[in-house]
């Protein structure tokens, strides 16, 4: 390698590395304002995801019969509360950075719940999935047809995963548990 290669190989790196340097050298007075980061919107926008998320598996969990009623109404309400909670102080922040004088109102997206029926006595029971016969929500088995109560919204999961399954389906299509 002669002195003439050495010299080349000199420049192309130095002409690299003040390509490279400039710009983090270089002050930036374009005027432009920086990003600031609001790690309490941020925190607040996870807790209210979180919350979605908590309800949307909990009615998975009811829907399935993994939760009793009250259990359900419990954990739809404190996640519910967390979520309007978490959505006012978003509000409230955005109100306070905008200045805007817009009053908004929180939703809450509602949760559908099992389908119900009101009979005579005015309780609630649901309707069975066999016979659509309807049964008080406290009955292990269908006094119409016999068979293990489950409602029309459990019917269209797997007893063993958990899974959805289409109507009419004879066999669970994630696990091969034999669907009655």
């Amino acid at each position: 390698m002669g002195v003439l290669d050495i010299v080349l190989i000199a420049i192309i790196v130095t002409a690299s590395v003040g390509y490279i340097a400039i710009p983090i050298i270089k002050s930036d007075d374009s005027g432009e304002i920086p990003v600031v980061l609001d790690l309490e919107s941020i925190s607040l926008e996870e807790e209210k995801e979180e919350s979605y998320n908590a309800i949307k598996e909990a009615e998975f969990d009811y829907e399935t019969g993994k939760l009793s009623d009250k259990d359900y109404g419990l954990i739809k309400e404190k996640y519910s509360e967390k979520a309007i909670k978490a959505m006012q102080k978003l509000e409230e922040r955005e109100k306070q950075s905008s200045k805007t004088e817009e009053p908004t109102v929180p939703t809450v997206p509602t949760v559908p719940t099992v389908p119900t029926v009101k009979d005579k006595s005015k309780k609630t029971v649901a309707a069975c999935a066999h016979c659509g016969a309807a049964l008080p929500s406290d009955v292990i088995f269908c006094q119409s047809c016999g068979q293990k109560a489950k409602t029309q919204a459990q019917a269209n999961f797997c007893p063993k995963c958990g899974k959805k399954h289409k109507k009419g389906d004879k066999f669970c299509q994630s696990c091969g548990q034999r669907i009655k």
